[in-house]
């Protein structure tokens, strides 16, 4: 931690002393500029940046999943409520009440990470919990699921 502190506070002084000297400020900013205009007209460097953007939200997007199927299972790993399934491409989030997607409407949230970041900022409200799709579709369409049903 006090390495950040000094850290933060040589990055405030070298700024105070640079700002001063606006000369070399201006020309510092001149160089980056003409360095980024060189690059963005690239093709290459366009088609590299666009798959690094491409990858890094995909990365994005399944650790938010991985956090908020992990809270809701209440368990190490993520586990469907119903039936037990672990394969997390297979898992999503599920009203109890039901009526989630009125719900999503609301709050004017697609499906999906959307809606997970939603419930990751507010901390995880209650009253959902994970599902594999199989249990989810047949809850919705059946009002019930056939691993539950008896007979």
């Amino acid at each position: 931690m006090e390495d950040k502190e000094k850290h933060r506070i040589r990055n405030k002084e070298w700024y105070k002393k640079t700002r001063s000297n606006s000369e070399a400020w201006n020309k510092r900013k001149k160089q980056q500029r003409i360095r980024y205009a060189r690059m963005k007209s690239n093709p290459s460097f366009k088609r590299r940046k666009r798959i690094w953007n491409a990858k890094s939200y995909a990365k994005r997007k399944a650790i938010v999943k991985l956090e908020v199927l992990t809270h809701y299972s209440k368990e190490r790993s993520p586990v469907c409520k119903c039936c037990g399934e672990k394969n997390i491409e297979f898992l999503g989030i599920d009203h109890v009440k039901g009526k989630g997607s009125k719900h999503r409407k609301e709050l004017g949230l697609t499906g999906g990470i959307n809606f997970y970041r939603w419930l990751k900022r507010k901390h995880y409200p209650e009253g959902y919990r994970v599902l594999c799709y199989n249990c989810n579709l047949s809850r919705g369409f059946f009002g019930y699921c056939p691993h539950k049903r008896s007979g």
